[in-house]
């Protein structure tokens, strides 16, 4: 998706055969519709360091986790956090890239948001999906499903790489 891309200003840009300038892109978006995949939203992004991102985004699941009320559901590759009194719950799962980098994903009653999947040390990808109805009130059922949804995007950037 072209005109959601972000590209990247510097001072030396190199230059195609014709004279054109190459533009240094930061974040490409793809279309939803044709990924074969329920996302709302897809993206590659880059970012100074992947690992500090990730980090960055997994401290809002940490501290719901050392919260004293926090309902806690482990799968075997994934751990859930819910607030008791809200429909928000957090999961971080086994990334399905190398690297023991964290990877969670923040849902609400509507929609679950990937922010932060470490591609590798300088790219993520970001994606948001509507949250199946199966899986509210269900943590065990939404940890195995962002477990699922994780896969096919790495699935599918495999095979577009």
């Amino acid at each position: 998706m072209t005109e959601r891309s972000i590209c990247r200003e510097i001072r030396e840009i190199s230059r195609d055969g014709r004279g054109n300038p190459i533009p240094i892109v930061t974040r490409i978006y793809y279309n939803p519709e044709q990924t074969g995949i329920a996302v709302t939203e897809l993206y590659l992004a880059t970012v100074d360091s992947a690992p500090v991102e990730a980090e960055r985004n997994a401290s809002g699941h940490h501290a719901r986790l050392n919260q004293t009320e926090t309902i806690e559901t482990r799968g075997p590759n994934f751990l859930c956090a819910e607030a008791p009194d809200t429909d928000e719950i957090s999961c971080q799962i086994v990334s399905p890239y190398p690297g023991n980098i964290p990877l969670v994903v923040y849902c609400d009653t509507r929609q679950c948001e990937m922010p932060v999947m470490a591609f590798n040390e300088q790219l993520i990808v970001g994606a948001t999906w509507r949250r199946a109805e199966s899986t509210r009130n269900n943590s065990e059922q939404t940890g195995a499903y962002i477990v699922k949804m994780a896969k096919k995007i790495h699935d599918l950037l495999a095979t577009l790489s």
